[in-house]
């Protein structure tokens, strides 16, 4: 890669990737410790939970993981969106009930 633009693409590419794991981590927690979690958000965090052990053991490359990268980026969502409600509970003083 002689190209600046593309070794730029390619570290924020790289950066992204811990983030956004660490992200579906916490959603799959979140997923996980609702009070009454619906069973097809269950069966989501679960799935993806084992796929990316799977992956994480057996893959040889990286980019065979790329289909699994939508769930990925929606359970980092759900952890982005419960720590926004969670901060905004928080500015009101109401900490107590969990969405």
């Amino acid at each position: 890669m002689v190209n600046p633009m593309m070794k730029a693409i390619k570290a924020a590419a790289y950066i992204s990737n811990d983030v956004l794991a660490l992200l579906t981590l916490a959603g799959v927690i979140i997923a996980v410790r609702q009070r009454a979690p619906s069973a097809a958000m269950l069966t989501f965090a679960v799935t993806l939970l084992w796929v990316t052990a799977a992956y994480g053991v057996l893959q040889s490359d990286a980019r065979y993981s790329i289909p699994f990268r939508t769930a990925e980026i929606a359970l980092a969502c759900l952890a982005v969106g419960t720590a926004g409600v969670y901060l905004r509970r928080r500015a009101r003083g109401n900490t107590m009930s969990h969405p």
